[in-house]
């Protein structure tokens, strides 16, 4: 039997090995994981992107359909199904009042300005900023 004071230096450096290992095992994950989070992060754009366009379609839609368009710097009057409406921020959701036809979410700012007959929003989002012609006037 080996006395006590010489297993402790073998397994201090057995134990410092370990420790290497595993950091170097880790680390290998970490840098593994990474592209699969940019793809993931990716993949939400796409969605995100692709969810903007139908909510846009949908929104040159509705003013295809209306009569009376307004265009105010923050906000769009107009008639739909003889009813006057109008598209606005509230909170963080671009909406169709009255009712709760929420476009948009995460919206930090809308803006709307006519360019000739063209009606051109400015949508600030998280995200970044979006800007599409959604409508014309007659």
């Amino acid at each position: 039997m080996s006395p006590p004071a010489q297993r402790h230096p073998a397994r201090r450096g057995s134990i410092l090995i370990q420790l290497l290992l595993a950091m170097i095992l880790c680390s290998a994950l970490v840098m593994l994981m990474l592209p699969l989070f940019q793809l993931l992060l990716r993949q939400d754009f796409l969605m995100r992107s692709t969810q903007d366009e139908i909510q846009l379609r949908q929104l040159r839609q509705v003013l295809m359909r209306s009569e009376q368009i307004t265009v105010h710097p923050h906000a769009l009057s107009f008639v739909l199904d003889q009813q006057e409406r109008e598209l606005c921020q509230s909170g963080q959701w671009l909406l169709i009042r009255p009712g709760t036809w929420i476009l948009f979410d995460e919206v930090e700012e809308v803006s709307f300005h006519q360019e000739g007959n063209c009606i051109v929003m400015t949508l600030q989002t998280r995200h970044g900023e979006v800007r599409r012609e959604i409508g014309w006037i007659e």
